[in-house]
């Protein structure tokens, strides 16, 4: 897959800062392919409105191995947060392999 990415759309609700609401993305890292690792993490303690969050798997820009997603909430025993998903996908960044190099000179 050509830079994968997770996407997704979350929503805190209760009380404002009570919970931590963590979403992470695992792969193969080419020097410990042995296990799946952390590539990258979002966390959030902020409720309100509906918010997008796009992390992408930083270990190569093509990627041939194992992912997986965490999605965990923290908080303490009597808060009553909550957190809503919509719209969760792992895929492919928009992009592509082409590259432009700067600068660039046009000749006639």
């Amino acid at each position: 897959v050509y830079r994968p990415t997770l996407s997704f759309w979350y929503k805190l609700a209760g009380e404002q800062g009570t919970g931590l609401f963590k979403a992470e993305l695992l792969g193969e890292n080419q020097v410990n392919a042995t296990s799946l690792q952390v590539a990258n993490v979002f966390t959030s303690t902020t409720g309100g409105e509906w918010a997008f969050v796009w992390l992408p798997l930083e270990f190569s820009e093509v990627y041939t191995g194992a992912t997986a997603v965490r999605f965990s909430l923290s908080q303490p025993a009597n808060s009553q947060t909550r957190v809503y998903l919509d719209e969760v996908s792992l895929g492919a960044a928009w992009g592509g392999p082409n590259k432009n190099f700067l600068p660039v000179v046009f000749k006639n």
